[in-house]
């Protein structure tokens, strides 16, 4: 989780919990890593949510079946 205790658009603090959230959050308080030019925004969040909804939770199941699972699973060591 991140908190800002110092954000632009809100009284007190504001806190930010997955990765997604955080990164555009970041993003667009720094002004930088995000284009205002709608097909080049458009272009990032694509990328983003991949990475967020895909590759991230891709990576985990693998390292779960290839180096923690209490059993070899082929199907989903292969998959």
């Amino acid at each position: 989780m991140v908190v800002d205790r110092d954000p632009e658009v809100a009284s007190g603090s504001i806190a930010f919990f997955e990765s997604g959230a955080i990164l555009l959050y970041l993003a667009e308080k720094t002004a930088r890593f995000i284009p205002t030019d709608f097909s080049a925004r458009t272009e990032v969040l694509k990328w983003l949510f991949w990475q967020v909804g895909g590759l991230g939770p891709m990576l985990g199941q693998n390292q779960h079946f290839n180096q923690y699972a209490p059993e070899n699973i082929p199907h989903a060591i292969e998959r």
